[in-house]
């Protein structure tokens, strides 16, 4: 793998420890699981918009029929799952061009305890915040978020053509 490229990522560590005061309160990480496994429907139509601000009604529709059409026990456990790790050594010991794109609004993965934690901790990390954006980049800023992703890859290339 030459380079790595997240958008919008969450961790590297969300749950309160000892070591991390760059997290969600526990109690919001319950609440949030209890509300997808009662009522993932509710949840979808008033994520939607914090998820996308601005998109067409179409799209909230295709969103929510994305979410819906996963099964509750699956949307719990993938919540979990990313509540619970712990990725800070595994993003300290990368050793490829990390770029890091997220948005400064981003109410799904708070960028002061996710992107900007991924960047303290992951050597030579670049960020790229786009400001007033929220979690859905691809259906907010698409071209920008493609032209940012492209010119990174194209980089890469053209570095690894110059040193073949």
């Amino acid at each position: 793998m030459a380079r790595l490229i997240l958008v919008g990522p969450s961790g590297p560590c969300l749950l309160p420890r000892p070591d991390n005061p760059w997290c969600l309160p526990s109690e919001a990480v319950d609440q949030l699981t209890r509300r997808l496994a009662e009522d993932l429907e509710a949840w979808a139509d008033e994520n939607a918009e914090p998820f996308a601000p601005g998109v067409s009604r179409r799209t909230y529709d295709w969103l929510a029929g994305m979410v819906l059409g996963t099964s509750r026990r699956i949307a719990v456990d993938l919540f979990r799952a990313n509540a619970e790790a712990d990725m800070r050594a595994e993003y300290a010991a990368l050793r490829l061009p990390v770029t890091i794109i997220h948005g400064d609004s981003d109410a799904s993965a708070p960028i002061e305890i996710t992107g900007r934690r991924i960047q303290a901790i992951t050597p030579g990390a670049e960020l790229l915040v786009y400001q007033g954006a929220a979690h859905g980049l691809m259906l907010t800023h698409a071209a920008r978020l493609a032209e940012d992703i492209a010119s990174r890859v194209a980089g890469d290339v053209g570095r690894s053509v110059r040193a073949a």
